[in-house]
C-alpha cells in the first residue's frame, strides 16, 4: 500500500508542477522580456549608439567615408593562399 501512496504522490506533485507552470509561464516570460529589453537599452545608451533623429522625407545627405578606412578597404593581397586543384571524375 505505501508503494501506491508514493506513486499517487508522485504523480499529483507532477501534474500540480504542469498546471503551475502552465499558469506562471507567460508572467515568467513576460519578466524575462521586459529584463532583456531593460539590459539591452542599458547598453546602447551606454555604448553609444543612440539611433540619430529621421531627416524629412526627400532630403539628401552625402557623408563622404574616411579616408584611413577607404585606405584599408582598397588595398588587396598580392599574395596566393593556396593552389587550385582541378578534380575529374574517375568511370
Amino acid at each position: 500500500m505505501g508503494f501506491l501512496t508514493t506513486i499517487l504522490i508522485i504523480l499529483l506533485a507532477y501534474y500540480g508542477l504542469v498546471l503551475l507552470g502552465r499558469l506562471l509561464f507567460p508572467w515568467i516570460r513576460a519578466y524575462a522580456v521586459r529584463r532583456t529589453e531593460k539590459h539591452f537599452e542599458e547598453f546602447f545608451n551606454r555604448s553609444g549608439m543612440r539611433q540619430e533623429p529621421r531627416q524629412p522625407e526627400g532630403s539628401v545627405t552625402v557623408e563622404k567615408p574616411n579616408p584611413d578606412m577607404a585606405s584599408e578597404r582598397n588595398k588587396t593581397s598580392k599574395k596566393r593562399v593556396g593552389e587550385y586543384i582541378e578534380f575529374e571524375e574517375i568511370e
